[in-house]
């Protein structure tokens, strides 16, 4: 474990995270005027990739919900409430929430796409202290 933190620029690089994209999900993201950069793992309810705005160039994380599942209707509430709550609360709570910056229903009504900061791996001094 300590070797991957240890390289985890390398890690993140490894090929074998593109296997994870889902090529509907892919078109998806596309369609809605996102640059799919790459897979970057999964969530409680759907696939997390880091995306690019097409015109401001901003990367983000895109957590990319079916519709159909389960857990859609909470997911939307939830990220809602972050968006609409996040500001108000107190900076102690706020540091542990990730900012979660639009919520898009694709064309198709198909995918629910979650656009939220993308969170870095932790600086190596931080890393020194846990392990």
């Amino acid at each position: 474990m300590k070797l991957l933190l240890e390289n985890w620029r390398e890690f993140l690089k490894l090929e074998s995270f593109e296997g994870g994209i889902d090529p509907d999900q892919a078109k998806a993201i596309e369609e809605t005027g996102l640059i799919l950069n790459r897979y970057l793992g999964e969530g409680s309810y759907g696939k997390v990739y880091e995306v690019e705005d097409k015109e401001t160039g901003q990367r983000m994380a895109a957590k990319i919900v079916s519709t159909l599942s389960t857990g859609f209707a909470s997911e939307t509430k939830n990220y809602n409430w972050i968006i609409k709550n996040r500001d108000k609360l107190p900076d102690d709570v706020k540091q542990h929430l990730v900012e979660v910056y639009e919520l898009i229903e694709t064309p198709d009504r198909k995918y629910l796409i979650i656009l939220m900061e993308q969170l870095s791996p932790a600086p190596r001094s931080v890393i020194d202290q846990i392990f």
